[in-house]
């Protein structure tokens, strides 16, 4: 297994006066590869301060270049799938609320017709029961 040698991070002043930021790049190129800058470096609008840039880090390999971007892609399409399954357990949440509503509905339905004798066939009532029942584990 190959190693990187990290070196132990100081600070530096710049030629702005300031004490330096201490980063980490993410891109392709050099992937968590860390390094100092002008703490007034800007990486959205690359407005540099005083131009101050020093490497932490020796530079990876390729090997390790794409094994580490691999792995960002792979971590990436993770927390993609895990939104997704976040969204659809919300989905089901929602459509098992909805069934115990109607399921309510007609158990208090049920209740009245036996209540004014306007009982349907057993076999009837079984049958919705078992098919709400049903529907209610299919879900899950």
């Amino acid at each position: 297994m190959t190693t990187i040698p990290r070196r132990k991070t100081s600070f530096h002043i710049c030629k702005c006066g300031y004490p330096t930021s201490n980063l980490t790049s993410w891109t392709k190129q050099h992937p968590r590869r860390r390094f100092q800058a002008c703490q007034f470096y800007e990486q959205d609008t690359d407005s540099r301060g005083c131009d101050f840039f020093k490497w932490v880090d020796i530079e990876m390999t390729e090997w390790q270049k794409d094994v580490t971007n691999s792995l960002m892609a792979d971590v990436n399409m993770q927390k993609i799938e895990l939104r997704m399954l976040k969204m659809e357990l919300a989905d089901v949440k929602g459509e098992k609320g909805c069934l115990e509503l109607e399921n309510q509905a007609l158990k208090h339905q049920l209740t009245v017709m036996k209540k004014h004798g306007l009982m349907l066939p057993a076999f009837y009532c079984i049958l919705v029961f078992v098919v709400v029942v049903v529907i209610l584990f299919r879900y899950f």
